[in-house]
């Protein structure tokens, strides 16, 4: 909500990389959204929502959140082609690209969690039976190939994605402060004829490197959520029956369900773009507010400056 609200609000923050940052908001949203489900159902001790109601959540919970994942593994593409580029800004993604990115990012989730309504596995109950999920625990052919399907392409390729990117960034990083070195040696000894080049380059680069420390950060808690789960799963369908009891897979789950705490927090705190524009807007509502209430207060100053001068007719007026 932070994201969806920050960019709409203000056109600054209106640009290609932000359309990402949109599409992991509309992913955070969702889900929260569906997780309403949960908590009523926790209430009432049971599943409330019946059959179809566990379909519908098990789909929108499986497509938000490797919704969210893909936008993370494409957020991290975008900053190691941004970050390791020669020079710095020699790739830009443009705004036309961004909605690509995010419409083949629904094409791409969708085909991962559809099979199920159509045989191919299933959704259902899992944990204490107050949430839905894919089947993971028959051990059947067909279910087998469906789970290794969405774990190697909605986890595992993704991960490997993003660990790749930021590897290759942590050793840009260590390369770019080298080459700094040793211009800054350079300059040292023919004067200040290559200070302003250092300097810029030094400004582009700490912005771009704050951008992927934001969202490395976001990967951490996503993968911090998220990993329990996948390794819950991968236990139910292949380690022996019976190793895992209700307690054990609703843990995971509901801690899982917590991942969209974590990236409006982290952005809304970390960001220095949105930092900035909620301190403009509260500034200027605060101005706002503080002219309406001037304006609200001089026609009862005028009015009472009337009476003063004029009390033989504001008495008459009464009588």
């Amino acid at each position: 909500m932070d994201s969806l609200s920050d960019n709409f609000l203000f056109r600054r923050l209106q640009s290609p990389f932000s359309c990402l940052i949109i599409n992991l908001a509309i992913g955070d949203l969702g889900t929260s959204c569906l997780h309403i489900m949960v908590v009523v159902s926790s209430f009432k001790g049971k599943w409330a929502f019946g059959s179809t109601g566990c379909v519908f959540y098990a789909f929108g919970v499986g497509f938000f959140g490797m919704m969210s994942i893909f936008t993370l593994a494409a957020i991290s593409v975008e900053r190691y082609l941004v970050i390791t580029s020669r020079p710095l800004s020699s790739w830009k993604l443009t705004r036309r690209g961004a909605r690509k990115i995010c419409f083949f990012s629904w094409i791409y989730c969708t085909s991962l969690v559809t099979p199920p309504l159509f045989g191919w596995s299933r959704y259902t109950l899992e944990g204490l039976l107050t949430s839905c999920s894919w089947d993971y625990t028959t051990k059947t052919v067909s279910n087998t190939v469906y789970y290794l399907y969405l774990l190697g392409f909605g986890f595992i390729v993704p991960v490997a994605v993003i660990t790749y990117c930021y590897t290759s960034i942590v050793s840009a990083v260590f390369a770019h402060g080298r080459e700094m070195a040793g211009v800054d040696m350079t300059s040292g000894r023919s004067g200040n004829s290559g200070v302003g080049k250092s300097t810029s380059l030094n400004n582009a680069h700490s912005t771009s490197l704050k951008t992927a420390e934001i969202i490395f950060i976001l990967i951490a808690f996503f993968f911090l959520s998220w990993t329990p789960y996948a390794v819950i799963t991968f236990i139910g369908h292949f380690g022996p029956e019976g190793i895992l009891n209700p307690w054990i897979t609703a843990m995971p789950a509901y801690f899982a369900k917590m991942s969209v705490i974590y990236n409006p927090i982290v952005y809304g705190l970390s960001h220095p773009h949105f930092q900035s524009s909620v301190k403009q807007y509260l500034s200027t509502w605060m101005a706002s507010s503080s002219n309406n209430s001037k304006d609200n207060e001089e026609p009862t100053t005028g009015r009472n400056a009337a009476v003063a001068l004029n009390p033989i007719k504001h008495d008459q007026h009464f009588r």
